[in-house]
């Protein structure tokens, strides 16, 4: 596996792992606007933390290597693909925001469709890296 892929693929489990916990935790818990904004900066500062640490692993075990036409495809691919899930997203939002749902529900969900995009990024390029296109 080359670098890039092995980064693709540990951004794409460091997000499903630490926002799946997060969202285990906080459906349902009948959160107020104070008590969610802390949880919520704070698992953006933890994903943060969790991919510094992945990467510093993976470049203290990588050999030298030159981006080519696959790795452009690769990225292009994963963008085109988190394009579609982050513009379902926004639509799934305005809706959810026209039907007078709670304002923190809403920012739940904008925050679920950006992580799910960029899953979709990385799970897509790692999927390009493996399989092709």
């Amino acid at each position: 596996m080359t670098f890039r892929e092995k980064s693709a693929l540990a951004t794409a489990l460091t997000l499903s792992l630490v926002y799946g916990l997060y969202a285990w935790r906080a459906w349902g818990a009948g959160l107020t606007r104070a008590e969610a904004i802390p949880g919520m900066v704070g698992v953006v500062l933890a994903q943060a933390i969790v991919v510094v640490v992945a990467h510093i692993a993976l470049a203290i075990h990588r050999r030298p290597e030159r981006p080519d036409e696959r790795d452009q495809a690769a990225a292009l691919h994963g963008l085109r693909n988190a394009y579609y899930v982050l513009l379902t997203g926004a639509v799934g939002v305005l809706w959810l925001s026209l039907c007078d749902t709670p304002g923190l529900t809403v920012a739940h969900a904008m925050l679920a469709s950006v992580v799910l995009a960029e899953i979709v990024r990385h799970a897509s390029q790692v999927l390009f890296y493996r399989w092709g296109y």
